[in-house]
């Protein structure tokens, strides 16, 4: 889907709309295998919850796009090398993003401070394994 996206830009507002009207296809070899029990809680909760969009640190964020097929375009964090431009535009132009962080690395939890001291803290948050979901 993504190389699509980055071939014809001009398509971008139709290919936004993609996950809110298919069921996506599931691989036949599930890389998903390959993930900790935690994580895979993880990403049954983002489709439970819908959230198919969303930041992470550089590893994470190309790591479990790659390992879900791209179900989920998960995108660097503001100030991070992004590898693949398509990716950050699907994920700045999704209406509500979540952001995974890992709670025992330490620029995370500077973030997750700076997150908790804001006044209007209205997130919601869910934890998995070292994982923070805050969506």
């Amino acid at each position: 889907m993504c190389s699509y996206v980055y071939s014809d830009p001009k398509h971008y507002k139709e290919l936004i709309k993609i996950p809110s009207k298919i069921k996506f296809i599931k691989s036949r070899y599930s890389d998903q295998s390959r993930l900790p029990p935690s994580e895979k809680n993880l990403l049954k909760f983002l489709e439970d919850e819908k959230l198919y969009f969303g930041y992470a640190n550089y590893w994470d964020a190309y790591r479990l796009t790659f390992l879900t097929h791209e179900r989920f375009i998960i995108s660097p964090r503001l100030g991070e090398h992004i590898r693949y431009e398509p990716y950050d535009q699907l994920v700045k132009v999704s209406k509500h993003p979540f952001y995974l962080f890992r709670i025992n690395e330490g620029a995370d939890q500077k973030i997750l401070q700076k997150i908790y001291e804001m006044e209007n803290n209205s997130f919601r948050q869910k934890r998995f394994g070292d994982k923070l979901v805050i969506y």
